[in-house]
């Protein structure tokens, strides 16, 4: 009975390490199965209390799952030809059920976070013109993002339908909603007036003469005749063309003004290269006042016009740097952080200038929090240490025994399973890469385990800074990794090191899941010099949400 139970211990205890091993390859070649590697791992994981047991005997395994990963990363992909056809492409079947979407077509619908099977299911496709049966013009409306869309709808050729059989018909699309920055490029380009403007956007609308008349309250012949004054202004022939040369405008207005937007969101910003060692480092540095210099997640110095404004409406200074390798800052070999810390902290002091507010969001705060403790053992006089969404240290990996799965899972990989964390960000990496479906799966993974960053994400502003931030982070992955490494094991040293001369304050999320705030009040009750601000959120996305209020925290702390 003795052995009889002895074989049975073994073979519970092996089986999630054999499972672990076999959905490592699998994942390997199929990256959409990674949630599937990482439930082994939480099964893994399982089997040892607080991280404990070895996973020397899973490592050859998984070295070679990311060498087959990496190998199939680095395959060059011959483009279809959905992707070689230049304008956005929408493929569906004869149901009208999407099969695929090119990159252009993404490209257009991702800033309305769109899922185009729902999109186009939902959509009222109402004929704008073209009575040839082969080639139908449609406007689309109706669907989640409320938007609307010009498609020409088009046989689907047969090299397509090589390699999507069922392939039916293409819509090569176009956006073609209204705003008053379109209207006010009408009037001043065209000098339409405001009756004709009205006419204008209820055919770039796709309502027919007579749904505008209907619409508008003006009879049949007062629309037709402003149709015709609308036909003279910008040369059109026909309606079809009228509708065809407003489309192509309404296209060239969002490219222009949305560049505008950029270049307002940026005044004021000045960029400068660092020079040391042959190696350059690209600098952000604007705004007047007290210094603060700022260390960002992994990537480009900030992530939104937002957050900028806030900060320099606080009255900061911001030195902000690229981390090496990012932006048009020189790669160095290995650790990026280590790279900073190397070559350009002196330079950043003194371009800082005196007595600088140190400050990191998420894993930049442990860069910063390094950063701040060099700085004063070189005998920099510093404002303080702030770190936004960055969370306690991680002093014991008992502390995770009640953390979240996935904040369990990635902090004890760090600490006992590197390989797995590589082979688990190589994997949901290729799988982001792959289209805008990946895409949705992973923002949607990283934000699932809170409800309020869920909410979130709904809007576009913020699906687009947690996309923006996975892309970055799946060009990185080994940095990520090296991150995520620092984030999950004992940095106390850095931060207590800097408690003993000068001020640090915590700002977060009052329910963060990934690092609880009740470790951060924890370790400010054992440090008189220690304070925290709770935001009045759930989520990680505090600096996105509430970047008023956080450099409002900064600035009271300074003072």
């Amino acid at each position: 009975m003795r052995t009889e139970g002895t074989s049975d211990s073994v073979k519970n205890k092996t089986e999630p390490a054999l499972d672990l091993v076999a959905i490592a390859y699998k994942v390997a070649i199929d990256p959409s199965r990674f949630e599937e590697l990482l439930t082994s791992w939480d099964q893994w994981v399982g089997t040892r209390p607080s991280g404990e047991g070895e996973f020397s005997e899973l490592l050859p395994d998984f070295l070679s799952a990311i060498d087959a990963s990496e190998r199939l990363s680095e395959a060059k992909q011959v483009p279809t030809a959905l992707e070689r056809v230049p304008s956005p492409a929408v493929l569906m079947d004869t149901s009208g059920r999407v099969l695929a979407t090119n990159a252009a077509a993404e490209l257009l619908l991702a800033e309305d976070v769109l899922d185009t099977d729902a999109f186009f299911a939902q959509s009222r496709r109402s004929a704008v013109g073209f009575s040839d049966s082969a080639q139908k013009l449609f406007r689309l409306g109706g669907g989640p993002s409320r938007r609307s869309f010009l498609a020409l709808e088009i046989p689907a050729t047969a090299a397509i339908a090589e390699n999507y059989p069922g392939a039916h018909s293409m819509l090569l699309v176009s956006l073609m909603d209204w705003n008053e920055e379109f209207e006010s490029e009408l009037v001043e380009r065209l000098a339409l007036s405001t009756a004709e403007i009205k006419v204008a956007r209820a055919l770039l609308e796709g309502r027919t003469a007579q749904e505008a008349a209907s619409d508008l309250g003006r009879s049949l012949a007062t629309i037709r005749s402003h149709i015709k004054t609308l036909l003279i202004k910008t040369g059109a022939r026909r309606q079809t063309e009228l509708v065809q040369f407003l489309t192509i405008l309404r296209q060239v207005s969002s490219v222009v003004h949305r560049a505008e937007r950029q270049v307002v969101g940026a005044q004021g910003v000045q960029s400068t290269l660092l020079a040391n060692r042959g190696a350059v480092l690209e600098v952000t540095d604007y705004g007047q006042g007290r210094p603060l210099l700022y260390f960002t997640t992994s990537s480009l110095p900030w992530e939104t016009s937002a957050v900028r404004a806030a900060f320099a409406d606080a009255g900061f200074r911001v030195i902000a740097p690229c981390r090496p390798g990012f932006g048009r800052s020189t790669r160095e070999d290995g650790d990026a952080s280590d790279a900073l810390m190397q070559i350009w902290l002196d330079q950043l002091l003194d371009l800082a200038g005196d007595k600088p507010l140190i400050a990191g969001h998420r894993e930049g705060g442990i860069l910063a929090a390094r950063v701040a403790a060099a700085s004063l053992n070189a005998g920099h006089d510093i404002a303080g240490l702030a770190l936004i969404s960055t969370g306690a240290p991680v002093r014991d990996v008992a502390q995770l025994d009640n953390a979240p799965p996935s904040v369990r899972r990635s902090f004890l990989a760090a600490h006992f399973a590197r390989a797995a964390l590589k082979l688990g960000y190589s994997a949901a990496a290729r799988l982001f890469q792959s289209g805008r479906k990946g895409q949705e799966t992973l923002v949607r993974f990283f934000c699932h385990e809170c409800p309020r960053d869920m909410a979130l994400i709904e809007q576009s502003d913020y699906f687009e800074i947690v996309r923006g931030n996975l892309s970055f982070c799946f060009e990185h992955t080994y940095q990520i990794v090296r991150d995520l490494e620092k984030w999950g094991r004992d940095w106390s040293h850095d931060l207590e090191l800097v408690g003993a001369q000068a001020p640090v304050l915590f700002v977060q999320g009052m329910k963060h899941h990934f690092l609880p705030m009740e470790n951060v009040a924890r370790l400010c009750e054992q440090h008189k010099t220690m304070r925290y601000v709770e935001l009045p959120i759930s989520g990680q996305l505090a600096l996105y949400e509430f970047p008023k209020e956080v450099a409002e925290a900064c600035r009271s702390f300074t003072n």
